[in-house]
């Protein structure tokens, strides 16, 4: 009897062990699977951020250059555009919270934002070096407008939800985890809004386009 009480209790114990060792092990792969959710909500904030600056650096050199618009329509475009990337993310939020929920808005408004990122260097391309008709001013200026649309979307959509998804996926960490995540998430902004001018600026001095010029080399 002795004996089967023992063999008993030797059964709870290699079962209990068990037990904590699958919940370690799967403790161990949500974190995992946690970190690289966060990173992948980071990366996607930090490439949304270095975009939308280098259009906005290189968009009234764009338009003086290129599209043949005077520099005061240029800077209003400019200015316009920056206030509707603003403006945008209040209907993105309502979107997210009122009917698709986060996670759909910010892949939705992703691809929004991509097809933006190709309309505009459609605009920008000499279509004649492909043996191609060439585009007119027109032509350009209206792939040029849809692009912006376009990025000013999908920037709203990615702006108001990317942040409060981001931590939505360490809530179960508690309050310093999300802590450092929102660190971490400024400080992807911060790097990016200074950096991402730098490659429109070199490339744009390579083809000697001035404020004033009135033509790509």
């Amino acid at each position: 009897m002795s004996r089967t009480h023992n063999d008993s209790d030797t059964d709870r114990l290699l079962v209990t062990e068990r037990d904590c060792q699958l919940d370690d092990h799967n403790n161990r792969r949500g974190n995992t699977s946690t970190f690289f959710v966060t990173l992948s909500i980071l990366v996607t904030e930090m490439c949304e951020r270095l975009t939308y600056y280098s259009i906005s650096a290189g968009l009234i050199l764009f338009c003086t250059s290129k599209l043949d618009i005077g520099q005061a329509n240029a800077t209003t475009i400019n200015q316009v555009f920056g206030g509707f990337v603003y403006i945008i993310p209040i209907i993105g939020g309502f979107l997210a919270d009122s009917y698709l929920g986060r996670f759909k808005t910010i892949w939705i408004s992703s691809l929004i934002y991509i097809v933006g990122v190709f309309l505009l260097p459609a605009a920008a391309i000499e279509y004649k070096n492909w043996n191609w008709a060439e585009l007119s001013v027109t032509g350009r200026t209206a792939l040029f407008g849809t692009a912006l649309v376009c990025v000013a979307l999908g920037t709203g959509g990615i702006k108001a939800n990317v942040g409060p998804f981001g931590a939505e996926q360490i809530e179960s960490l508690g309050k310093e985890a999300i802590q450092t995540f929102f660190n971490w998430f400024y400080w992807v902004i911060n790097m990016s809004a200074p950096s991402s001018p730098t490659p429109v600026w070199r490339t744009f001095s390579k083809k000697s386009v001035l404020p004033g010029g009135s033509s790509f080399r």
